[in-house]
């Protein structure tokens, strides 16, 4: 089960997104590097969300991979002068897959049963 397949494309990482529009594309690592002049490590880091790419090249990878202009801006936003943190989408779809899966761990270590070790009562 993968989580890339399970979440909408505005709910995914733009790593994950910019990997799943590459292959929908049918372009390699190489032929999109040789696209935006980078290098495909360069690709692969951002795929594996090692690092982001670099502003200058959002309206190239838009373009190729036709990634709506606007899911890049998040990259480099910075807070609201309120004090107001946006967390993009795929950060809290990847936060809920986890608390899920740290519930059913949880549950599997005390015999399934809700216990109250966890309860400040």
């Amino acid at each position: 089960m993968s989580l890339s397949t399970e979440l909408k494309d505005d709910e995914l990482s733009i790593g994950k997104l910019i990997k799943k529009q590459r292959k929908e594309k049918g372009l390699t690592q190489q032929a999109l590097a040789e696209e935006l002049n980078v290098s495909s490590q360069a690709i692969s880091k951002w795929e594996r969300e090692i690092c982001e790419p670099d502003k200058q090249l959002w309206v190239k990878l838009s373009k190729i991979l036709d990634i709506p202009k606007e899911r890049f801006a998040c990259l480099y936003e910075a807070p609201a002068d309120n004090g107001d943190v946006t967390v993009p989408p795929g950060v809290i779809a990847a936060l809920n897959t986890f608390a899920d899966a740290l519930s059913m761990v949880k549950s599997n270590m005390w015999g399934g049963k809700n216990d109250d070790r966890d309860s400040d009562n």
